[in-house]
């Protein structure tokens, strides 16, 4: 073969030799490539006494190119409480809440179980199927069951990271 292509064995025609150019079989390798990364920061420090899910300021928009992909969403909130409180973050798919819906419907909690102030780091990720080839929106989301919290406190930064998956 020429140095542009490669030789295949082609099964369904008696196992066959047939030529195929480098670029074309990089091309149709098959899943698990990284289509597109998308990040979003927050800097800015988010407060909430909320008990229910509010959004954080952490958002990111994609847009799959098939509706097979997969997106990859990582994200890690900077989080402190005060009291005997919990924070809970999870990660929204537009209005769905992608968290597993067992215990506090969050990822990732951060507990305090006395008087002092706690930080932490809220880390969540999750491997969603959106099964579309429309704009969807990720954010990372929190509450806490009493008093408040606060996000991105002291100079920390959030993030949220979304990567569609090709399958």
């Amino acid at each position: 073969a020429d140095d542009d292509l490669v030789l295949v064995s082609d099964t369904s025609a008696s196992a066959a030799l047939k030529k195929m150019t480098v670029s074309n079989l990089v091309a149709n390798a098959g899943g698990g490539k990284i289509l597109q990364v998308i990040e979003d920061t927050l800097e800015a420090e988010f407060e909430s006494s909320s008990t229910s899910f509010v959004e954080t300021g952490l958002s990111v928009n994609i847009t799959p190119s098939s509706t097979s992909s997969k997106i990859l969403i990582l994200g890690n909130a900077a989080g402190d409480t005060k009291g005997d409180r919990y924070i809970y973050a999870t990660i929204f798919r537009d209005s769905t809440n992608l968290s597993s819906g067992t215990g506090s419907d969050g990822f990732a909690i951060i507990r305090e179980g006395n008087s002092a102030r706690l930080y932490g780091a809220l880390p969540v990720m999750k491997l969603d199927s959106p099964n579309t080839t429309s704009q969807v929106t990720y954010t990372l989301r929190a509450r806490t069951d009493s008093g408040t919290f606060r996000i991105t406190q002291h100079n920390q930064t959030s993030v949220i990271i979304v990567m569609e998956v090709g399958a």
